[in-house]
């Protein structure tokens, strides 16, 4: 069995595990919901756009910062395995040639998403002019000039000693990015593409000599384990998947939330609390989800759609921090503790309302900021009753197989 064969049978495995959680995550629900969300940030960009003053500068500026910023988005899908550093190092030349064609590979979501944002992008840089689809071509071809410098970068970090130097050419890469998209909005598209293309033959002697260095099998793998673990954390919002290894982080700035959340006399309750804050999943799930929902609300002036999804975003946070409770409990060492077993759900449900009364107090300053103080006390309430209810009645149900009886 080649290598090639091994990887390409790893890669139909791959697919068919994604295609198997499709049908769990775009259920009719979902796209029900997508349809509305959509539907209402498009009304309210609508809106937004006919507000906006001819030659919006702001605009500009911003567009060129974004599409800069999401060029950074998706890395190379190597499915290499920890085994790999063992079995198959002797594969050194094989392994070239795979990464270059994952590198190829690699191009088409991100090029995707890049083809959307630039076409979403156009009416806020073209306030009340004309453009074409040239335009919209050209921006598009700097993206992908950009993306692949990207995925190069992202090749050469693969190899020995070539961790410092790529740090600092990806933010060269960034500044250049912008500069890019800077010359196509302020004086003409192929002036953005002309950046773009030095650039990228400027990256590509540099990056030359690095592809000739021995590959760092360590970091090949690690950093394939972070784009899974990434990608199981999406599917991980609808259903249920192995989030594969994270790494705890100390977050010494978050010291002070940890009195308020984790009380006095329960030390159960501030075990979930430092899972919580250190994890890499949970933590960042509450952040991200906090933060789309309140830029979207307090962009929104549709007073049901704000109070719904605010509702909807507190259960979706709420659900995905439910198995933290399995996390910690189940560990041998927590069963050691001189505690009562009750007061293991007692602190995490301390937690659990906690944190979520937090969210809720930022969803309807958010509704209050987008609509008016009555929403915004609406909100208030509706939030409060629902986190009480969710706590106090699901979150209960829901973990009592895990409770002792």
């Amino acid at each position: 069995m080649t290598l090639e064969s091994v990887l390409a049978k790893r890669r139909a495995t791959y697919q068919k595990r994604l295609s198997k959680y499709v049908k769990y995550v775009m259920n009719d629900h979902f796209v029900i919901a997508m349809l509305f969300l959509i539907g209402a940030v498009a009304f309210q960009y609508s809106n937004f756009i006919k507000a906006l003053p001819t030659d919006f500068i702001w605009g500009k500026l911003a567009a060129s910062f974004l599409l800069a910023g999401v060029v950074f988005f998706g890395k190379i899908a190597t499915m290499a395995s920890a085994a790999d550093q063992v079995f198959l190092v002797t594969e050194e030349e094989g392994w070239q040639q795979v990464i270059k064609d994952a590198k190829k590979r690699s191009m088409v979501l991100p090029g995707l998403l890049l083809l959307f944002l630039v076409a979403v992008a156009m009416p806020v840089v073209y306030v009340g002019q004309t453009f074409s689809g040239a335009d919209i071509a050209v921006l598009f071809i700097i993206g992908l000039v950009l993306k692949w410098a990207h995925l190069g970068l992202e090749e050469a970090a693969l190899r020995f000693g070539t961790r410092g130097k790529i740090k600092h050419l990806k933010w060269y890469l960034f500044g250049v990015g912008v500069m890019s998209f800077l010359g196509a909005f302020f004086v003409h598209p192929l002036v953005g593409l002309t950046i773009a293309g030095i650039m990228g033959v400027v990256f590509e002697n540099q990056l030359r000599s690095m592809r000739t260095q021995l590959i760092d099998w360590e970091t090949l793998v690690t950093t394939e384990e972070e784009r899974m673990v990434k990608i199981n954390r999406f599917i991980n919002l609808f259903i249920d998947t192995p989030t594969g290894k994270e790494k705890a982080k100390r977050r010494s700035y978050l010291d002070f939330c940890v009195p308020f959340l984790s009380g006095k006399d329960n030390p159960y309750q501030f075990l979930f609390v430092r899972s919580f804050l250190r994890g890499t999943s949970y933590f960042g799930l509450f952040g991200r989800l906090t933060a789309i929902g309140a830029v979207v609300l307090s962009l929104s002036e549709i007073v049901v759609f704000n109070l719904a999804l605010g509702v909807l975003l507190l259960y979706v946070t709420g659900f995905q921090l439910l198995p933290l409770y399995k996390e910690v409990t189940e560990n041998v060492m927590v069963r050691l503790y001189p505690q009562a077993e009750e007061a293991k759900f007692a602190g995490f449900s301390q937690l659990l309302q906690r944190t979520l009364f937090i969210q809720a107090i930022i969803f309807s300053l958010a509704t209050l900021i987008g609509t008016d103080p009555v929403s915004g006390l609406m909100a208030t309430v509706i939030n409060s009753v629902f986190v009480i209810f969710f706590v106090k009645g699901y979150a209960r149900k829901r973990l009592a197989k895990h409770r002792p009886n």
